[in-house]
């Protein structure tokens, strides 16, 4: 039966204690960043530089930093972990909001206040990673202002993004995640790499093709050659903004576009290796 998790419910319910400790100080995680050049992809980090002590809360002190900018961009969050769950600090509400309940299960709703956001748990399982056994849950979300997708790993986080994302953002997916117990790769691209793209070198614009043009409710996006890796797939408006993002792309994929705005908007794939193009199309 479907049921929804909020703070309350969480701090009523009991549950197992942490399987791995979240942030251990030094864990760092690596993100793909996009930029407004399309042949340029750079990355970010988040990193646990320590602990620190917030409304009778022991937190971890996380520092991200944009690599893209010079000089670099820094900002700093502060998290916690209990029963299972992952809260961060929210400046300007001063207060803890869920971030992530590993513990929900197949058909659960998350529903993180701080986003007005509700996050649907599709499917769980397991993996195994340098040796530990972690929980997997298979999430998505519909709304017009956050989204948040992807696969949360039980003491990892989300595989696109550590937190829900606006339609301005351009961070993910993550590229990699390192802790005490070694490195761990999510992509074949290096961790800590700027790519620049040539156009005229760049085999990504030949190995798929969309339609149709104009579009009214589907976008069909094909590829001719996988070449063993994964694509991950955004789409633009005419603005600058990402609509809809997508990843882990391994086959032929029809995508939803009905609740888009009648206009131009670009389609922008990345595979694996970095190397990205962008196309146009016309949504009527």
């Amino acid at each position: 039966m479907k049921k929804t998790i909020s703070i309350l419910t969480l701090f009523l319910s009991m549950t197992t204690l942490f399987a791995q400790t979240w942030a251990p100080v030094g864990a760092i995680w690596y993100y793909s960043q996009a930029t407004i050049n399309p042949n340029l992809q750079s990355y970010k980090t988040i990193e646990s530089i320590g602990d620190t002590i917030i409304q009778n809360k022991a937190c971890k002190k996380m520092l991200e930093i944009e690599r893209v900018y010079n000089p670099v961009s820094t900002r700093t969050y502060f998290m916690y972990s209990a029963n299972d769950s992952v809260f961060y600090y929210d400046e300007l509400r001063t207060e803890f909001c869920l971030l992530y309940f590993f513990n929900a299960q197949q058909g659960d709703t998350i529903f993180l206040d701080c986003y007005d956001l509700e996050v649907t748990v599709d499917s769980t399982d397991t993996v195994t990673l340098n040796g530990q056994l972690r929980k997997v849950q298979y999430i998505s979300s519909n709304s017009l202002g956050y989204s948040f997708w992807g696969l949360n790993i039980e003491g990892i986080g989300n595989s696109v993004f550590m937190f829900p994302q606006g339609d301005m953002y351009m961070n993910g997916p993550m590229r990699c995640y390192e802790d005490s117990t070694g490195l761990i790769e999510f992509m074949t691209l290096p961790c800590d790499s700027i790519i620049f793209t040539s156009i005229n070198k760049n085999e990504t614009a030949e190995n798929f093709k969309f339609y149709p043009s104009p579009a009214s409710s589907k976008l069909f996006i094909e590829f001719t050659n996988f070449k063993g890796v994964e694509y991950s797939a955004y789409i633009y408006s005419s603005a600058g903004q990402i609509q809809i993002s997508l990843t882990g792309i391994k086959n032929n994929i029809t995508v939803d576009i009905d609740k888009l705005f009648p206009g131009l908007y670009f389609v922008r794939l990345i595979d694996s290796h970095g190397q990205g193009t962008t196309k146009k199309f016309i949504k009527d």
